[in-house]
């Protein structure tokens, strides 16, 4: 009786806190509707006045929304590396906005926009599909906003594609100009219109030449950092043989909030021989952000079998695939016997992906779906 009190209380809070978070983010969007309905009667910004009023610029410029916090409160977000860095290395003068800082009121987003006037603004783990933060405006509120600045894109990042309510909940909306899959070039469960297909670009995550993933000093035998809670429940059995048979002293299976630092991985990522990873999501397989930093730093990956990663690699030539707990065992004892065979897979994929998933490459598909000319920025030249 006591614990169905318990729980009959935990559900009717968890109910009371969604209201409120629906009631408190319809409430911020009124707001900014108010103040689009104020800059267009005071101020007058209407489409001509908009278009007419663009400053010169010597650069193009880029808004960026995103999250400014990894999860764990101590690191900046991937986000952050992946988005603004590479483009203020193609010529880009970036401003950044966090939806986890302070939070973004609809004027202070509005007051940004009439300032920058940017080419492009990005969105990153916007939530389209589910309950927005109160500090995400509504689809409405974009349509709006762009309709001061029609000739400035906007663009949609998705790291989480892969499961079947992101494409079931995914609504018909003709705002954004683009939207990029980051891990999915698979197309996995498209389910959705061809009006809204034919706006997205499945491509993959990647990082600036200034980025802190690079080879180290190879010390440590395998390493794998992640999470084995909820979907991810399948990894434990993987995990818990690594260790079972000697090769625990370099995996790190913490939630998010308590998981090593960005530094400490980065250190670890390099160091290593041999790096896990797993590629099932929630529905289907992903092409992990992991992926990329393994050949970077010159590790020989070793990655579940799935159909994500053959879109871009060969297994034997850039990485080595395994079928289960036992197989990805011996193939790590295997290459233990075999290091020279290791260190050709894992040169073969470092050299690919400095070669052709660099992050010019990246927003130059962006930039042509786009049809933009993209700025020449400065020379990138792989560390």
């Amino acid at each position: 009786m006591v614990l169905f009190f318990k729980k009959s209380v935990l559900y009717c809070l968890r109910v009371l806190r969604r209201v409120v978070a629906k009631i408190t983010t319809g409430f911020m969007d009124f707001l900014g509707f108010m103040a689009i309905a104020k800059c267009r009667a005071v101020n007058g910004l209407g489409y001509q006045k908009a278009h007419n009023r663009m400053p010169q610029k010597n650069k193009p410029r880029c808004l960026i929304l995103r999250y400014d916090k990894y999860g764990n409160d101590l690191d900046t977000s991937f986000e952050y590396d992946q988005i603004d860095q590479p483009l203020k290395e193609i010529g880009y003068e970036v401003t950044a906005l966090a939806w986890d800082g302070n939070i973004i009121s609809r004027r202070k987003l509005l007051e940004n926009v009439f300032n920058l006037r940017p080419d492009i603004i990005v969105l990153s783990s916007y939530n389209i599909t589910g309950e927005r933060i109160k500090s995400q405006p509504s689809i409405g509120f974009f349509a709006a906003l762009k309709s001061f600045l029609p000739n400035t894109k906007i663009v949609c990042l998705w790291w989480d594609t892969c499961s079947k309510r992101f494409w079931s909940k995914f609504p018909l909306e003709n705002v954004f100009d683009l939207h990029v899959a980051m891990e999915n070039p698979c197309g996995m469960s498209m389910e959705i219109t061809q009006h809204v297909r034919q706006k997205f670009l499945f491509l993959y995550s990647t990082h600036p030449s200034s980025t802190a993933i690079r080879p180290k000093e190879k010390d440590i035998s395998v390493f794998f950092s992640g999470q084995i809670g909820d979907y991810r429940g399948s990894r434990k059995e993987y995990v818990d043989h690594l260790i079972n048979n000697g090769f625990g002293q370099h995996i790190s299976i913490n939630d998010r909030a308590k998981q090593i630092s960005k530094k400490e991985y980065f250190e670890k990522m390099g160091r290593a021989k041999m790096v896990v990873n797993f590629s099932m999501s929630v529905d289907f397989h992903q092409l992990k952000g992991r992926i990329f930093e393994a050949m970077f730093t010159r590790c020989l990956l070793l990655e579940s079998r799935n159909p994500q990663i053959e879109c871009f690699f060969r297994d034997g030539e850039h990485y080595v695939a395994y079928d289960s707990k036992e197989d990805l065992l011996d193939k790590i004892l295997y290459f233990e016997k075999n290091p020279v065979e290791a260190e050709r897979i894992a040169q073969n994929a470092r050299d690919v992906v400095l070669r052709e998933f660099t992050t010019e490459n990246f927003w130059k598909s962006v930039h042509d779906f786009l049809g933009i000319k993209m700025s020449s920025g400065v020379d990138l030249k792989p560390l």
